[in-house]
């Protein structure tokens, strides 16, 4: 499976290659075969490359699309920002190279003179509109050391330079070569097509969580930029320049200092990155597993891990199972997961998890065509893997036979447990409703019997009112009477010393007089005007009572 690369390549064949959309001139420049664009300007051009129009053309590159423009960023210096919302899997961006330099010109051995001679004259031939779009772009002056310096100055001092002018010749050089070196993108496997300049590719700056993916498109000629999630407007457009994402902070700023690039996103800096450097360890011992078991290399950390290698197929299918997990919950969602749901599919199938295989492989499928588009295909593709599974799926195959036989029975199972809890759940549901129905009965007697109580107590009240008004009444009667029989008696008496009755004879009418019969009497003693009306109706009295 191939490796992972981010800032180049290289994991792209060189058999594809198009020569309609990309014309190269070899040409003989004293004795050096240097490689050029035919158009006198690296153009960005479309992803489907349908035009094959090789007339030659003076546009700026990063003014040709509308998807992004330059600006200047707060902490980074100039970069790509999105001008509106880019869904995911858009290519944002599809140029031809500015120049290249072929594969044969590709050493490390960095005083050769060869490749700086090479360099040097590639350089010369680029127009005044593209070396100022050339020498606009960063570099770091400490990429060019002093054996690429001499070698410069030996290729200059064979030019008919003054000993005034060679000085300046030679600092200029050094400067786009610096250019070059901190800029250039390998192209095809193993730079097996050469390395060359993308415009629009170096403006954009770093981050250790992406939103697209770079690769360089062996059929159109193209360095591309794929979106990975979406980009919302005024977001940066970012890329990654290393390989080495998984290992720590520490490590990942060392090795960004190639392009004199802090990197200040959130994996590094943010509320979250010591939380993130935990998942990237993990992520980094099972792409560390998967290398060993895919025997791939990787690049060397100073801090390597030590991992624990599964033991099974089962435990391989968990682990790159693991991983896709990881990976997402990263943002780390370009090639290094195609490569994951890859090795889920692979060892998945090898554990005879048939069908998840097929599953991861059809995802596997989705983010690699997000990444690199439709038009290139992989040497190794993830869709070739798919083609593989559904042959496999559709033919007689035992695996997927059996898969399907296990699949077949955990639905039936799966069935079966969905009726017995459907039918359970219509059971409680029908004890849940006479519950409710009992409650609901239960209530309205409760709410009945609560009005006959209130009902009762208001009667009591009521009666209890009226009693009490009766008492009252009776009382205040009763004292009404009692103040009449007193004024009556005083009536009586009055009247009998005024006409010398004794005093025993009328205590002995009163006492023999009922209340009402005193009443009446003290009434018509009233009316009477002499005593001796008075004195006759005493008399009177007495003689019926005969006491």
């Amino acid at each position: 499976m191939p490796e992972f690369t981010f800032r180049s390549a290289q994991q792209f064949s060189a058999t594809t290659m198009d020569h309609r959309k990309m014309k190269r001139l070899s040409m003989d420049m004293d004795g050096i075969r240097i490689d050029s664009v035919h158009s006198s300007e690296a153009s960005d051009t479309t992803s489907d490359h349908d035009n094959d129009n090789d007339n030659d053309n003076d546009n700026d590159s990063l003014s040709t699309s509308n998807l992004f423009e330059l600006r200047l960023t707060s902490t980074k210096g100039f970069g790509l920002v999105a001008t509106k919302d880019i869904p995911r899997g858009t290519c944002v961006t599809s140029e031809l190279p500015l120049f290249t330099l072929p594969p044969t010109l590709l050493t490390w051995d960095e005083a050769c003179p060869q490749t700086r001679k090479a360099e040097v004259i590639a350089l010369q031939r680029l127009t005044a509109s593209q070396l100022d779009a050339y020498t606009a772009l960063h570099y770091n002056a400490r990429s060019v050391n002093l054996p690429m310096r001499e070698a410069i100055r030996t290729h200059l001092l064979s030019k008919q330079y003054t000993e005034s002018t060679l000085e300046t010749a030679v600092k200029d050089n050094i400067i786009k070569v610096a250019i070059f070196n901190t800029n250039c993108v390998s192209m095809g496997e193993n730079s097996s097509l050469g390395s060359g300049i993308f415009l629009n590719f170096s403006r954009a700056n770093h981050s250790c969580t992406p939103n697209v993916e770079n690769c360089f498109n062996t059929v159109t000629g193209c360095e591309t930029l794929y979106a990975i999630r979406e980009i919302e407007e005024n977001a940066e457009i970012t890329v990654s320049y290393i390989d080495q994402l998984y290992l720590p902070i520490e490590e990942r700023q060392h090795a960004l200092r190639r392009w004199e690039f802090k990197c200040d996103c959130a994996a590094c800096e943010g509320s979250e990155a010591e939380e993130s450097a935990h998942r990237r360890r993990k992520i980094e011992g099972l792409t560390e597993v998967f290398a060993r078991l895919e025997k791939k290399s990787r690049p060397a950390s100073s801090s390597p891990l030590r991992v624990r290698m599964p033991k099974s197929v089962g435990e391989k299918s968990e682990f790159a199972e693991d991983l896709v997990t990881l990976l997402k919950e990263e943002g780390l969602v370009g090639m290094p997961l195609a490569y994951a749901l890859r090795w889920a599919s692979k060892y998945g199938l090898e554990a005879g998890k048939c069908l998840a295989a097929l599953e991861f492989a059809r995802q596997a499928v989705e983010v690699e065509q997000t990444c690199v588009g439709n038009v290139m295909k992989l040497p190794d593709s993830a869709e070739a893997w798919l083609n593989k599974l559904e042959s496999m799926a559709a033919s007689d195959d035992k695996r997927f036979k059996a898969e399907r036989e296990r699949a077949r029975k955990e639905q039936e199972k799966e069935r079966i447990k969905n009726e017995k809890e459907e039918a359970k759940r219509e059971k409680d549901e029908a004890k849940r409703l006479e519950k409710e129905a009992w409650q609901k009965k239960k209530a309205e007697e409760v709410s009945q019997m609560a009005l006959w109580v209130a009902e009762a107590a208001r009667l009591k009240r009521e009666r209890e009112i009226s009693e009490s008004e009766a008492k009252v009444d009776a009382k205040k009667k009763k004292e009404a009477a009692k103040t009449a029989l007193k004024k009556a008696r005083r009536v009586v008496r009055t009247g009998a010393e005024k006409t010398e009755i004794a005093d025993l004879d009328i205590e002995r009418l009163l006492a023999a007089l009922g209340a009402e019969e005193t009443v009446a009497l003290a009434e018509k003693l009233s009316e009477l005007q002499g005593e001796s009306e008075v004195w006759k109706m005493l008399h009177e009295e007495m003689e019926k009572k005969r006491y």
